[in-house]
């Protein structure tokens, strides 16, 4: 299955819940569930997050503001965009829209994810959230099974850190699309890994003429 992707820096590059959105979505999913074993529950919490950010588009540049480097970029949106492309090694807008680099970006940079915002006792003054469980790391994220409301408030707050009015106005959407996304992956099976191609060998009596 490969990744789909538009470069835009414009919303509405396809519909919600398409079959690209699914497709890309499913990659997301193999990748941290299946190669990298994050609980569903915590990849559902990503996948709600990016649904909103980036419709599950990895050439989806933040809306308004011409392909600026120093703005968002990626599934993720990492802000500034140069997080992306020193990553990959190019400005190119389609090498950075590389789905499967950008994964590996947020896998291999757990610091990413910080609890600036977030109380130890489960508490945000800047996001007016209370009861949250207290997630520290990246790693404690990706092995935990907390409801996947809070898996995804807490992905929104812990890493992608947005103004606070526009994560009061977006959580109950990235709720909803975490859940979607869990409904339609939960149980699912790795893929299959790809068949080698096979060697075709001369018959024997091929051999045989040539002697």
């Amino acid at each position: 299955m490969a990744w789909h992707y538009l470069t835009t820096d414009s919303a509405g590059w396809t519909t919600v819940h398409s079959q690209e959105q699914e497709d890309n979505a499913r990659e997301i999913w193999n990748i941290l569930v299946f190669e990298n074993h994050w609980t569903e529950h915590s990849a559902a919490g990503v996948l709600g997050n990016m649904q909103h950010e980036s419709y599950l588009n990895p050439g989806q540049w933040e809306i308004g503001y011409n392909y600026s480097m120093e703005h968002g970029m990626g599934l993720g949106q990492w802000t500034p965009a140069t997080k992306v492309s020193n990553f990959i090694g190019s400005t190119n807008h389609d090498s950075m829209a590389n789905g499967s680099k950008q994964m590996e970006l947020l896998i291999s940079t757990p610091s990413q994810y910080t609890t600036g915002y977030l109380n130890p006792d489960g508490s945000s003054v800047y996001y007016d959230e209370t009861g949250l469980p207290y997630i520290s790391t990246m790693s404690e994220y990706s092995e935990s099974n907390q409801s996947i409301s809070d898996m995804t408030k807490l992905w929104a707050i812990c890493w992608e850190k947005p103004r606070n009015t526009y994560y009061a106005s977006s959580i109950n959407d990235r709720i909803s699309d975490a859940q979607y996304w869990y409904d339609k992956f939960h149980g699912s099976t790795p893929p299959e890994p790809p068949v080698p191609p096979t060697t075709h060998k001369m018959p024997l009596w091929m051999y045989l003429r040539k002697v």
